[in-house]
């Protein structure tokens, strides 16, 4: 799916990451040790949510193979020209 598609469940995610940062800061008296608890909690919320996001890229390619281009693994070039698609997602 493109990103903007995966836009909206960013958003609520970020959102939400926010939200429970602000109840976890207003739940209990605030030390140094809890200060730094909800700061590492919000960023790996947000983390997650931007990993979330970029896992819902589509990503397409054209190729096009140039007569005498490399072959790996095995030593041999390409004889004659050809064009290629590809389609898939990030892991």
């Amino acid at each position: 799916m493109p990103l903007s598609s995966a836009l909206p469940g960013l958003t609520s995610q970020i959102k939400e990451a926010y939200n429970k940062a602000k109840n976890d800061a207003s739940n209990q008296p605030i030390s140094e040790d809890i200060s730094d608890s909800i700061i590492q909690n919000l960023s790996n919320d947000l983390g997650d949510a931007i990993h979330n996001y970029m896992l819902q890229a589509l990503v397409t390619t054209n190729d096009v193979i140039n007569p005498g281009q490399p072959v790996v693994p095995i030593s041999a070039v390409t004889a004659s020209p050809g064009t290629g698609t590809g389609t898939g997602n990030l892991v």
